[in-house]
C-alpha cells in the first residue's frame, strides 16, 4: 500500500501545480477526477501536499480510510455479495415446518431438504456450479461458500471455515475492483443496482438528472445482476444535492427486443442508465458480439489456478493494430494432448475470427495452418505430445519473442536485425541442444561464436529457451532462518527476538529463563506417576505410597511416619526441590514448545509452495535451525504474458515495476541463468521488504498469549523427575544414609557412573562433589575436598586411558547422564579448552558431543588427514593433476606446468605485489595488505589493527595501556603478603585494628591511603597504575597472538616493503586439499575460498584480556612497597601530633562550611560578596569569593589553598592551619598579595 500511496502523493503535487490558481474546492475536485479517489481521500491528499514527504498524521488517516474501504472484512464483503445473488436465484419454501430449497428442472420445480444428507449434496452441487458460472472463484472456494449458504452454522468463523477445508480466502489482489474507470467500448458486468436513488433519464440522446424521480431510468425492464453490457457513453454530473456522480449509458444485448402485437410496435433498444458510485459493476474481459457474450452460455471461461495454467501448452496469436483498427490477441490453453481448456482474448478480438472453442482437440498443424491463412502470428509455449515431431520439425527451438522495449529504450526493427545477425537459427539449435543435455551455461556462447558479453542477446536467448523447451528447468530457492524471521511483524509491546532465536537454532531459545516459580501445595504430587512413586518409596526405605506422600507433605499421620520424616529430612528437601523444579521447567518448556509450533504454523500458512527444512543451526547443539526451500520447474511459473508485464512485480523494492526481461538485462551477462528469475519471483511473492504487507497479504503475526500468562499448556514432569530421583536413590544407603548431604568420614563413599568408554577414553559422571574431588585429587579442581569453581552445568570427567590425564567437562544437558554439545572444558591445571579444537583429534567422541569438522578445521587444528583423499582430489581437474604431480616428484618442469594456472590475479616472478614463487615443497603468494586482509583473512576495518598485532606485524615491546584512576578501587587483589603485613603495621600506628581492613575489598586500599597520606598517595599511585597498564598491554598482545595463531590454517607472515606485502605459504598437499574441497581452477580463485578467514570480534578479544603476569605483579608490589615505606618514614615518631592535627583540621573546615561538590573533588567554600570594584577597576554589583583547599600536612600543620573572585588573585597560599579562618572571612589580608 505504501507504494500506491507514494504514487498518489506525487501525482497530487503534479495536479496542484497546474491548478494552483484555482479555489480549494476546484483543486480537490481535480484530485478526485484525475486520481479516481473519493472526496475523503482527495481531501486528505490535498492536506498533505505542502510536504515533500508524508505527514505522519495524514498518512495514518489515509491508511485508516483505505483500510475501511477495501481491507476490513473483505472476505465477508465478497460472501455478502454472492449470498445476495443466491437469495434471488434459490427458491425457499416452508413445507410442514421444514425449510426446503427449490430448484427449476425440465419437469418443473423440485424441492430438496437441506437436512437430508443426500439432498444436501445435491443442493451444494447446484449452488457450487452456479457460483463458478457467475463469479471468478475456484471450485474449492465455490464449494466452501455453497456449504455455508446451505448450512450457515458450518463455519461460525469465516476465516477458520476456509482453513478447515484447506483453502485460503480470496486475497485482495484476486478480487475484481468495483466500479473501475471505464470508457466507451469497455465491457462491464452488473454486480448490484440501487433502485431507491433519484433517477436519471435519456433525453434527446443525452443523460439528464430527473428531478421528478422518473422511474424510467432502467427503461422497460431492469438488467439482472451479473449480466454483461457495453459502455456507450460516460458523463460526469451532479445530483440535486450537489453530489458528483458518473452516469454510464450501457447497451445490454439480451435486453434488446422488438414486439408487434397487431396494435402497435414496441422496441427496446437494450440501453440502460447506470449511476456510479451507487450502482456496482466490474470490468469484464468478455467480448460482446451480435450473438451475445463470448465465454457465456453453456461453456463459460474457466478459472484455472496459476500453478496449473503454467503447465499447459499455450498458443498465442497476435495481430498488430492499424489505422482505425485496434491490435488483436488471443491465447489458447491446451493440455499436452491438444484439448482446449481455456481461451483468453483481448477486447478488440471478435469471436467470429477465432476458429477454436473450448473442449475442442486441436493439432499443431491446425494451429500452424491458421497462422499461415490469417494475419495472425503464432507464438508457442510448450509442445503438444502427440504432435511433437510435427512441431519440432517446423520450429525445433521455438521462435524469438521480441519485446517492445528493453530497459528505458524501445526495441525496434534495427535491434531485431542485430540480434538475428549475431545469432543464427543453426547456432540456436546447437546451443539449446547442449543446454538440454548439460544445463544452461553462457560460457557455451563463446564456443559458437556468439557474443557472450551482450546482456540483450543473453536475455533474449534465455527467454526463448524457457518458452520453447519442454525439458524441466530445475530451480530452487531457500529462505534462510533470518529471512523467515523478518517475515514476522515486530510487536512494540513484547520482545520478539525469540522468533529469530528459534528459527536460527540458537540455544538461547531453549535455555531456561525461570519463567515459572512453583510453590509447594498439597496437591502438587498428583502428577507423579507410579514408577516415580516406587522410586520415592525405595528412597524412604520401602514405605507405602500414602506414607511417602505424607512424608513429602510433612503431614503427621502416625508416630512412625513422623520418625521417618525426621530421618529422611534431607532427602525430602531434595525431592520437594526436584518436584518444584520439574513443574517450573516443564511449564516453561511446554510454553516454548507451543511458541515453536505457532511460528511453524504461521510459516506453513504463508507459503503456498515448497517445504520446511530442518537444518543444523549455527553453533547449536540442542536445537535445529530452519529454512524454507522451494524447488520445481521454472517453466511452470511463467506465462508468455509475464515477460513484458511491469505489474508482475509490485512489492519487492529490488524488482518493483520491472519486467522479467529487464531483470535479465540488469544482470551481468555471465550470471544470467534461470535461477535469477526464480529468485525474483520467490522474493516478490513471499517477502515483506520495506513494508508490513506483500503479495501474500499482511506480515505474519505470532500469538502474544505466551507473554500475558494466558497460555497454560499441558506438560509431564515424570521424565525429568525420574532422572533427579535416580540421583537421590543412588546416594541413599539401605540404612537411610544420604551422601547428598553433609558426610562424616565414615560415611564418605565415591559414587561414579561410567557414561562412555573405549580403548582410549573414559567419560565418567561423579554423582556428588565428594566423588568429583576424589576423582580429581591430583588436579587444581578442588581445595580441602571442595570445588574451587562452581561450573554452570553437570560435572563430568574425561580420562585419557593412555596418559591418565583428566579433563573437567561441565555440561548444560537437559537430561543428566545424556551428553550434549553445550559443554565447557578445563584441563587438570584449570586452563580453559576450546571444545571444537580439543575434540578435533578424538574422533570417537565427535558424535557424543555433536562436533562436526571440515577438512580445513582439521588442517587448522593440526589433525592428520586421510591420505587416500589426496588421490581422490587429484582427479578434480587439470589444476589438481598438476599439483598432485608436484607432491609426488617435484622438479622445475612440473613447476613450469603450474605456471599455467596463475589465473588473472597473479604472475610469476620476484617477490612483489600479486606474484607467486614456486618451491619444492609448496608455493608462496605475495599479496598487498588490503587485499590480503579482506579477501584471504576476512578481516574488516574494525579488526585490522588488532590482526596486525596478533600476526606480529609490529616488533618491539608492546605499548602499555593507560589505566584510569577508577582502577585504584580494585588494586588490592594484586598485593603480596609482605605489603599486606606492612599495611597492617602502618595503620596500627594510628590506633586502627588491622582485622577491620580486608585489603582485597573494593576501594579499601585507595580510601585508607588517601585519608591517612593524601599527598604521598596522590603523587605516587600512578606507578601502581603504570605497572597494571603494562601488564594488561602484554596480556592483550598475547591474547591477539594466540587468537590469530589458533585460527590459522595456512602459514603467513608480514614481509613489508612499499606495497606492505604479506607472504602466504601453501604446501602442495594443502593446495590439493583446497582444490578438491573447493573445486577451484587456478591460484587466483584461492581468495574466494575463505579457508583462512578469522571470525570477527578481534577487538572484543583484545579488550577482554585483563591479566596480571609475574612481571606486572613484581612491578606493582615494588611500587606499593615504596609508597608504604615513604608513608611510614613520614609518620616517624609524630603519630600523636598527626592524629591531633588531623582532628583539628577536620573540625575547622567543618565549622567554616567547607564541603566537597563531588566525591573526588577538593574541599571548597563560596562566599557571596556585595557591590565593589574589581582589580580591573570595573565596578560590580555582586560576586562570589571561592576558597579551595588543595592539601593539608598534619605533620607541619600547614594548609595549601587558593582564593578566587572578582577582587582576588588566583594564587595559591601555604599558611598555618590556625590562620585559615582569617583568610576565609577577611578581605584586607589579600590587598598586599
Amino acid at each position: 500500500m505504501s507504494i500506491l500511496l507514494e504514487k498518489l502523493r506525487k501525482k497530487t503535487q503534479t495536479i496542484l501545480m497546474s491548478t494552483k490558481d484555482n479555489s480549494l474546492l476546484e483543486q480537490i475536485y481535480a484530485i478526485k477526477k484525475n486520481l479516481y479517489v473519493d472526496s475523503t481521500l482527495a481531501t486528505l491528499l490535498h492536506s498533505n501536499h505542502f510536504d515533500h514527504k508524508w505527514n505522519p498524521r495524514v498518512y495514518n488517516k489515509i491508511q485508516e480510510h483505505v483500510d475501511s474501504l477495501y481491507k476490513n472484512k473483505r472476505h465477508k464483503n465478497i460472501k455478502k455479495t454472492i449470498f445476495e445473488y443466491l437469495d434471488g436465484w434459490v427458491g425457499k419454501e416452508d413445507v410442514d415446518g421444514l425449510l426446503m430449497f427449490v430448484f427449476p428442472s425440465r419437469v418443473g420445480d423440485i424441492s430438496y431438504d437441506p437436512k437430508d444428507n443426500k439432498d444436501f449434496d445435491i443442493i451444494t452441487n447446484y449452488i457450487q456450479d452456479k457460483i463458478i458460472d457467475i463469479f471468478p472463484l475456484s471450485s474449492g472456494q465455490a464449494l466452501a461458500l455453497a456449504i455455508e449458504y446451505t448450512n450457515p452454522t458450518t463455519f461460525p468463523d469465516w476465516d477458520k471455515g476456509w482453513n478447515t477445508l484447506g483453502l485460503k480466502p480470496l486475497n485482495e489482489h484476486k478480487k475484481r475492483k468495483l466500479n473501475p474507470k471505464v470508457k466507451p467500448g469497455d465491457i462491464i458486468k452488473i454486480v448490484s443496482l440501487d433502485y431507491d436513488l433519484s433517477l436519471m433519464t435519456l433525453k434527446d440522446g443525452d443523460l439528464h438528472y430527473d428531478k421528478d424521480g422518473d422511474t424510467s431510468r432502467f427503461g422497460f425492464t431492469k438488467p439482472e445482476n451479473y449480466s454483461s453490457g457495453k459502455i456507450v457513453q460516460t458523463q460526469q454530473t451532479e445530483t440535486e444535492d450537489g453530489e458528483e456522480i458518473t452516469l454510464l449509458k450501457v447497451y445490454f444485448p439480451e435486453m434488446e427486443t422488438f414486439v408487434d402485437n397487431g396494435y402497435h410496435e414496441w422496441h427496446d433498444d437494450g440501453v440502460r442508465i447506470l449511476m456510479d458510485p451507487y450502482d456496482k459493476y466490474v470490468k469484464s474481459d468478455d467480448v460482446l458480439t451480435e450473438a451475445g457474450i463470448v465465454g457465456g452460455g453453456s461453456k463459460p471461461r474457466r478459472n484455472i489456478p496459476d500453478n496449473i495454467r503454467g503447465n499447459l501448452v499455450q498458443a498465442t496469436f497476435t495481430r498488430g493494430g492499424g489505422w482505425g483498427r485496434p491490435s488483436q490477441k488471443f491465447t489458447i490453453f491446451m493440455t499436452p494432448t491438444g484439448k482446449v481448456v481455456d481461451i483468453q482474448q483481448s477486447s478488440g478480438m471478435p469471436n467470429s475470427q477465432m476458429p477454436f472453442e473450448l473442449d475442442q482437440t486441436v493439432s499443431f498443424g491446425e494451429l500452424y495452418r491458421f497462422e499461415q491463412d490469417s494475419p495472425f502470428d503464432l507464438q508457442m509455449k510448450g509442445r503438444l505430445h502427440e504432435h511433437n515431431d510435427e512441431q519440432l520439425n517446423m520450429f525445433p527451438t521455438g521462435q524469438w519473442d521480441w519485446p517492445k522495449e528493453l530497459g528505458d529504450d524501445e526495441f525496434g526493427e534495427e535491434d531485431i536485425e542485430d540480434v538475428k545477425k549475431a545469432v543464427s537459427e543453426r547456432q540456436v539449435k546447437f546451443l539449446f541442444n547442449k543446454w538440454d543435455e548439460d544445463g544452461v551455461s553462457f560460457e557455451d556462447l563463446k564456443l559458437l561464436g556468439i557474443p557472450a558479453n551482450s546482456a540483450v542477446i543473453n536475455a533474449l536467448l534465455m527467454k526463448r529457451y524457457i518458452l520453447s523447451g519442454t525439458r524441466p528447468l530445475p530451480v530452487s530457492f531457500s529462505f534462510d532462518c533470518y529471512d523467515l524471521a523478518k517475515m514476522f511483524r515486530k510487536d512494540t509491546h513484547y520482545n520478539m527476538d525469540y522468533i529469530e532465536d528459534f528459527l536460527c537454532g540458537k540455544d538461547s531459545f531453549w535455555d531456561s529463563e525461570d519463567w515459572y516459580h512453583h510453590e509447594w501445595y498439597d496437591g502438587i504430587t498428583y502428577d507423579i506417576d507410579e514408577e516415580n512413586w516406587k522410586t520415592i518409596s525405595n528412597i524412604f526405605g520401602g514405605v507405602s505410597k500414602s506414607d511417602a506422600d505424607n512424608m513429602l507433605n510433612r503431614t503427621s499421620s502416625s508416630e512412625e511416619v513422623d520418625k521417618l520424616t525426621e530421618k529422611y529430612d534431607e532427602q525430602i528437601d531434595d525431592i520437594r526441590h526436584h518436584i518444584l523444579w520439574a513443574h517450573s521447567d516443564g511449564s516453561e518448556m511446554a510454553v516454548k514448545g507451543a511458541m515453536k509450533d505457532d511460528i511453524l504454523d504461521k510459516l506453513t500458512e504463508h507459503f503456498d509452495d515448497g517445504k520446511l527444512i530442518q537444518i543444523e543451526g549455527e553453533n547449536s547443539f540442542e536445537s535445529n535451525g530452519y529454512s524454507w526451500e522451494i524447488s520445481g520447474d521454472l517453466r511452470n511459473w511463467l506465462d508468455l504474458d509475464d515477460w513484458d508485464n511491469p505489474t508482475k512485480f509490485e512489492f519487492h523494492p529490488d524488482y518493483a515495476g520491472e519486467t522479467l526481461e529487464n531483470i535479465l538485462m540488469s544482470t551481468s551477462p555471465s550470471y544470467i541463468n534461470p535461477q535469477i528469475l526464480f529468485e525474483a519471483l520467490m522474493k516478490e511473492k513471499y517477502t515483506f521488504e520495506d513494508y508490513d504487507y506483500g503479495a501474500q497479504g499482511d506480515k505474519l503475526e505470532t500469538e502474544t498469549k505466551w507473554f500475558d500468562g494466558y497460555s497454560q499448556p499441558d506438560y509431564d514432569i515424570n521424565d525429568s523427575l525420574s532422572d533427579r530421583l535416580g540421583e537421590i536413590e543412588a546416594e541413599t544407603s539401605p540404612d537411610g544414609d544420604y551422601y547428598g548431604g553433609p558426610l562424616n568420614e565414615q560415611e564418605k563413599k565415591v559414587r561414579i557412573k561410567t557414561i562412555y568408554e573405549d580403548d582410549n577414553w573414559k567419560y565418567m559422571w561423579p554423582l556428588n562433589d565428594y566423588s568429583f574431588c576424589q576423582l580429581g585429587v591430583d588436579t587444581d579442581w578442588c581445595k580441602s575436598g571442595h570445588k574451587t569453581y562452581e561450573s554452570d552445568g553437570t560435572s563430568y570427567v574425561l580420562q585419557d586411558k593412555n596418559t591418565n590425564e583428566l579433563f573437567w567437562f561441565a555440561d548444560k544437558e537437559k537430561v543428566p547422564g545424556l551428553p550434549s554439545g553445550d559443554v565447557t572444558i578445563k584441563d587438570s591445571n584449570s586452563n580453559w579448552q576450546n571444545i571444537h579444537r580439543f575434540l578435533a583429534n578424538k574422533k570417537t567422541l565427535h558424535d557424543m558431543f555433536r562436533q562436526e569438522y571440515s577438512t580445513f578445521d582439521l588442517m587448522k587444528y593440526g589433525v592428520e588427514l586421510d591420505p587416500n583423499l589426496l588421490e581422490d582430489y587429484s582427479k578434480t581437474n587439470k589444476f589438481a593433476e598438476a599439483v598432485y604431480r608436484m607432491t609426488e616428484y617435484p622438479n622445475d618442469e612440473k613447476k613450469e606446468e603450474l605456471s599455467e594456472f596463475l589465473g588473472d590475479k597473479f604472475r610469476e616472478g620476484y617477490p612483489a605485489a600479486n606474484t607467486i614463487s614456486f618451491n619444492d615443497d609448496g608455493v608462496s603468494l605475495y599479496i598487498p595488505d588490503d587485499i590480503f586482509k579482506e579477501k584471504y583473512m576476512g578481516v574488516d576495518e574494525d579488526d585490522a589493527w588488532y590482526f596486525d598485532i596478533g600476526a606480529n606485524r609490529y616488533w618491539g615491546s608492546p605499548d602499555c595501556e593507560e589505566m584510569d584512576s577508577q582502577e585504584l578501587q580494585y588494586i588490592g587483589y594484586h598485593m603480596n603478603a609482605d605489603n599486606k603485613e606492612k599495611l597492617d603495621n602502618l595503620i596500627t600506628l594510628f590506633g586502627k585494628n588491622p582485622d577491620d581492613y580486608d585489603w582485597e575489598d573494593e576501594g579499601i586500599l585507595d580510601d585508607t591511603m588517601g585519608e591517612l597520606f593524601p599527598n604521598i598517595w596522590e603523587n605516587n599511585y600512578w606507578e601502581l597504575l603504570d605497572a597494571i597498564g603494562c601488564s594488561v598491554g602484554r596480556a592483550r598482545v598475547k591474547a591477539m597472538e594466540e587468537e590469530v595463531q589458533n585460527e590459522k590454517v595456512l602459514e603467513y607472515n608480514f614481509e613489508g616493503g612499499n606495497d606492505a606485502l604479506w607472504k602466504l605459504d601453501i604446501t602442495y598437499t594443502q593446495l590439493l586439499y583446497i582444490i578438491g574441497d573447493k573445486k577451484i581452477n587456478n591460484f587466483s580463485e584461492i581468495e574466494d575460498t575463505e579457508i583462512n578467514h578469522i571470525d570477527g570480534g578481534l577487538h572484543d578479544t583484545y579488550y577482554d584480556a585483563w591479566d596480571m603476569d609475574e612481571e606486572g605483579l613484581t612491578d606493582f608490589n615494588y611500587a606499593l612497597n615504596s609508597i608504604i615505606d615513604n608513608s611510614t618514614e613520614y609518620v616517624g615518631d609524630d603519630v600523636e601530633t598527626i592524629l591531633n592535627n588531623r582532628e583539628k583540621y577536620e573540625q575547622i573546615i567543618k565549622d567554616l562550611g567547607f564541603a566537597k561538590k563531588y566525591e573526588n573533588s577538593n574541599f571548597e567554600i563560596e562566599i557571596e560578596l556585595g557591590p565593589g570594584t574589581g582589580k580591573d577597576g570595573k565596578e560590580y554589583t555582586d560576586g562570589v569569593k571561592r576558597v579551595t583547599i588543595y592539601s593539608y600536612n598534619p605533620k607541619s600543620d600547614e594548609v595549601e589553598f587558593q582564593v578566587s573572585g572578582p577582587n582576588y588573585y588566583n594564587k595559591r597560599h601555604r599558611i598555618p592551619l590556625d590562620q585559615l579562618t582569617d583568610y576565609v572571612t577577611s578581605e584586607e589580608l589579600f590587598e598586599s598579595v
